[in-house]
């Protein structure tokens, strides 16, 4: 799963930005770069996850 959310401001890239769930995408962008995966996988495999930790569909 991906969490973005907190009650921080983030350095970097980021810095001056309130931390809220668009910025999921920049996450998912560094798990596909890390794992050499296409974005879309990840996205895929992140869906998959996060349902079945929730039991929803």
């Amino acid at each position: 799963m991906v969490e973005t959310d907190g009650p921080w401001r983030f350095e970097g890239v980021f810095q001056g930005r309130m931390t809220h769930p668009g910025i999921m995408h920049r996450s998912i962008e560094k798990i596909a770069e890390i794992k050499s995966l296409s974005e879309s996988k990840v996205y895929k495999k992140i869906f998959k996850n996060t349902t079945a930790f929730y039991g929803i569909f």
